[in-house]
């Protein structure tokens, strides 16, 4: 039995105007259904041809739409990456653990440590989410589900924050809130890719090798009950299309784009739900 929800939002913000929800699988016990979570980052609400694109092709998305049940009005908990993620994972209002804003080199960098915010100096490091929070993952890995996370996590990047101190059984993504697709890295050359806490040296376009991850997961753990969690970086800065590697990414050019490049980073997103399809289909 399969039960599909997805969710086109009408509202267009930084980051959770994207948002694709789905609910689906195959029911390994009358209680335990399976659960895939996909995230599109930065998307605007009219550009999938379930709400009247018809510049980008995203057949895989609106057959969502048609088969399941479309919510036409859906509100985030925050405009921007990290407190929307952290109200996510932790069931939470984002303030209680101090995410205001998302991380990164526009945010105020506090941690709250014995009571009182201390300021924290380096960009990338000293702040993230405890690993001490509850999260819909160690909920579900304590059910007996199997759990995955493939794709963006923007919820710290020391390994103090890693997505495995957060109930999910298989990392394998990019921890900052953006980074070239190609190279990996931040512009400021902090290499952000990781499957679990190793650093992975592999070539690829990053939407391209989370939607392989996240098939591939699907296929492992068919006779199981699981939980898959699939937040993509796409369609958030840098802009850089699949099957073009250059330029490399900088703070100067990373906002550089066109609407064709959109479209070609939207439709690869797409071509994921179609493989995530396509292997529930497989494993029914």
């Amino acid at each position: 039995m399969n039960r599909v929800v997805q969710s086109c939002s009408p509202w267009c913000l930084i980051f959770f105007s994207g948002l694709l929800s789905l609910l689906m699988g195959r029911m390994a016990q009358a209680d335990r259904p399976n659960i895939v979570f996909i995230l599109v980052d930065d998307m605007g609400y009219g550009d999938l041809g379930c709400t009247g694109c018809e510049d980008i092709a995203t057949p895989n998305i609106d057959r969502l739409a048609s088969e399941g049940v479309r919510f036409t009005d859906f509100y985030a908990n925050a405009p921007v990456c990290s407190p929307t993620r952290c109200g996510f994972i932790t069931g939470r209002w984002q303030q209680r653990v101090g995410f205001e804003w998302a991380l990164g080199y526009t945010a105020e960098r506090r941690r709250l440590i014995d009571g009182n915010w201390t300021e924290v100096t380096q960009m990338h490091h000293g702040i993230g989410l405890p690993a001490d929070q509850p999260g819909i993952a160690k909920m579900l890995q304590s059910a007996g589900y199997a759990t995955g996370c493939f794709g963006k996590w923007h919820l710290g990047y020391d390994d103090e924050f890693n997505p495995i101190h957060h109930g999910f059984d298989e990392y394998f993504g990019e921890l900052l809130g953006h980074a070239d697709y190609y190279r990996h890295s931040y512009y400021d050359g902090t290499y952000a890719l990781r499957d679990g806490l190793e650093y992975p040296l592999v070539k690829g376009y990053f939407t391209d090798l989370m939607n392989e991850r996240a098939a591939a997961f699907i296929d492992t753990h068919a006779q199981q009950p699981f939980f898959l969690y699939v937040p993509h970086l796409a369609l958030h800065a840098p802009f850089q299309p699949p099957d073009r590697p250059l330029p490399h990414v900088t703070r100067a050019n990373m906002h550089d784009g066109s609407r064709d490049v959109y479209r070609q980073m939207l439709e690869r997103v797409d071509q994921g739900v179609g493989m995530i399809l396509d292997r529930l289909k497989r494993h029914p």
